[in-house]
């Protein structure tokens, strides 16, 4: 009795060590932020997952650790599947299967590019990468979020309704030009830059993609309410100054870096911060209120010098297109000015409602999201953005309550004037001057002009990213460009990703990563 008394401890821990190797190995934690990825890669440096270390304050990872592979015939709890295959007979009006030459093979004056496809000196190109991708499609599920607007109650304001629909992850993935690669490691995978270099491997449930750039153009990470960037030198994650109050591009989605930079040479808005109290009302007790100190921002207009033309008076504002610029007031209005600080398209408007016999006010609103399907805001291309205009009951706003009659997203032009997009259809997008519209019976494109390049008989689209869209008919994908022209025709390949900074990837059975080639 004694001697297993004496050997209790150790048996402890050992117990406990075995406890710990086991959580790790089956991904219950890691023990760094980027780790080293498969065995061709070097070893990198990490920032431990406070969400709040700078990379100069990181230890470096320990070398030694074990590579991650790529899992070519998955564990049978990871139910990998194939995503459709492509034995199925492509649609009627689709072209034959094209060929895609190598990058390699065609010469020197071609080059990968994420400027807008056009219709000559573009073509598309399989990589020369050397990454070691899965086999198979997926291995997990993930939760995607779409979202609507509606009106709870009569007059009441307008709320955001999500939906959320389970879909396959694919095992390649692309993030602003990244890709990112699913290893055997339960929730770890590899990344890579656009030329196949390996950077490392990181803990996908810790570390995500933020959908946004900082001002350098270098495309963010969230983890634990941190922003970090990658610093491919160091192989490590580094802490940005990302500001999402007064950086952010007015959507968060997969975009280039030079997207809702200034067209402007000579302007550029200039921002300071305050702290202010905001006072909150104590529910139930109508003279009592918390106080807040709360961060301001406020912008404003000045020349390249960094002088000021006018004061700071906008919240918030957005770079210029076209010559005209978004800006926000502290009522979350929202109106344009031009290079002369001028307002040229006002955030309200009065006018008689016939219908009901009084004076509306109509504002332009901030979008009530800022994702995906708010692309098209704040910039204008072709001489048009989208707007959201919400409309109110003057009769009731003099006596101090706000009565919504509508608030609905449309399209207007330089003069603030609505454009007429076709009745019945939703207007889901704007980009590369083609709106997607989306209707009861299907989704299809028009262009700026009004000309519908692609029928509204879809099952789905994604909107354009730099000149061409992934569309599905009839359970089957292909990639369309601005005219309404193939560029992958329906059914050669199962999966086509929307591009990303240049590059898209393709599953067929295997993973193809395919450049979007411009002639110099």
């Amino acid at each position: 009795m004694r001697q297993l008394k004496e050997r209790l401890p150790a048996f402890a821990v050992l117990f406990i060590l075995c406890l710990i190797s086991y959580l790790y190995l089956d991904g219950w934690f890691d023990i760094s932020f980027i780790v080293r990825g498969d065995s061709h890669e070097e070893t990198v440096d990490a920032v431990q997952n406070s969400g709040t270390q700078t990379s100069a304050d990181s230890e470096p990872f320990s070398p030694g650790t074990e590579a991650h592979e790529p899992d070519d015939s998955p564990e049978t709890s990871k139910k990998p599947t194939q995503n459709g295959g492509t034995d199925t007979p492509p649609v009627s009006d689709a072209p034959e299967f094209i060929e895609i030459p190598a990058a390699d093979s065609l010469g020197d004056d071609w080059s990968p590019s994420y400027a807008e496809w056009a219709d000559d000196g573009w073509t598309l190109a399989e990589a020369d990468i050397d990454i070691k991708a899965p086999g198979y499609f997926s291995s997990y599920k993930i939760t995607e979020t779409s979202v609507s607007y509606m009106q709870p109650g009569i007059g009441k304001p307008y709320k955001v309704v999500e939906k959320k629909t389970e879909k396959d992850a694919p095992a390649v993935s692309l993030y602003m030009g990244y890709i990112i690669v699913d290893t055997t490691k339960k929730n770890t995978v590899n990344i890579y830059t656009s030329d196949g270099a390996a950077i490392g491997s990181y803990n996908r449930t810790k570390i995500t993609p933020a959908f946004c750039r900082d001002r350098d153009g270098r495309p963010l990470f969230t983890s634990s309410g941190a922003y970090y960037y990658i610093d491919e030198d160091e192989k490590r994650f580094t802490l940005s100054g990302y500001d999402p109050e007064k950086d952010n591009r007015g959507a968060l989605f997969d975009y280039t870096p030079d997207y809702g930079t200034s067209k402007e040479d000579n302007r550029r808005f200039v921002s300071k911060k305050d702290v202010v109290e905001v006072l909150t009302p104590v529910e139930g007790k109508d003279d009592t209120f918390t106080v807040t100190p709360t961060v301001k921002y406020s912008a404003a207009l000045a020349k390249s010098s960094g002088e000021e033309i006018g004061s700071y008076a906008y919240t918030r504002a957005y770079e210029f297109s076209d010559s005209y610029a978004a800006v926000i007031d502290e009522e979350g209005h929202l109106s344009y000015i031009n290079t002369s600080g001028k307002t040229v398209i006002e955030s309200t408007r009065r006018y008689k409602d016939t219908a009901i016999k009084r004076t509306v006010v109509e504002y332009y609103m901030e979008p009530l999201t800022n994702g995906k399907e708010s692309i098209g805001f704040y910039f204008f291309e072709h001489g048009l953005t989208r707007a959201r205009i919400m409309t109110v009951d003057t009769y009731y706003l003099d006596k101090g309550r706000v009565y919504v009659m509508s608030d609905e997203v449309v399209v207007i032009n330089e003069k603030g004037e609505r454009y007429s997009t076709p009745v019945g259809y939703d207007v889901a997008a704007y980009s590369s001057g083609v709106f997607l519209l989306r209707g009861q019976n299907g989704c299809g494109f028009m262009d700026y002009n009004g000309i519908w390049i692609v029928d509204p008989d879809l099952d789905d689209a994604e909107p354009f990213f730099e000149g061409l869209a992934v569309v599905k008919k009839d359970g089957q994908t292909a990639l369309v460009d601005t005219d309404g022209n193939f560029v992958i025709p329906y059914g050669q390949f199962s999966y086509i990703s929307n591009v990303s900074s240049g590059l898209l990837a393709a599953y067929d059975g295997e993973w193809h990563l395919l450049y979007k080639m411009a002639k110099d």
